[in-house]
């Protein structure tokens, strides 16, 4: 799924593919049931949050980034992958344990889910950041 809109909401199901999609006034709400082989997904909004849920991850990176919005990510268990979080007013929150946890505040969180991995890179300047099992 590639897109772009300058003033709406991008919002998807699919079964299987990539993710390449942006928007400047509006949120974005993917489901992937399973993303293709180490393809990145990346989700980019200004003023929206940020939705995407995924399945089974194939070694993609993740890139999902707001300014004025949050970001909720659901993803497999186990999962090998770096995370990279920070929010300059919101908080940061997993549901998913991290097996090595390199820097953790309330406005940063890096380290590593299982054996490390993919990088995943979430941002957000004024939304919450919420990481959730699929």
């Amino acid at each position: 799924l590639t897109g772009h809109t300058t003033n709406g909401s991008i919002k998807g199901e699919m079964k299987n593919g990539a993710v390449k999609v942006s928007t400047t006034n509006g949120s974005i709400d993917i489901g992937l049931r399973t993303a293709q082989s180490t393809r990145p997904l990346r989700l980019e909004t200004t003023n929206g949050s940020i939705r995407l849920a995924i399945g089974q991850l194939n070694g993609n990176s993740i890139d999902a980034s707001t300014t004025h919005g949050s970001i909720t990510l659901r993803l497999p268990s186990p999962i090998n992958a770096r995370l990279h979080a920070s929010t300059s007013f919101g908080g940061i929150g997993t549901d998913i344990l991290l097996a090595r946890v390199e820097e953790q505040s309330k406005r940063k969180l890096d380290g590593e889910f299982g054996q490390g991995g993919p990088e995943v890179n979430l941002s957000s300047t004024t939304g919450r950041i919420k990481i959730e099992r699929y």
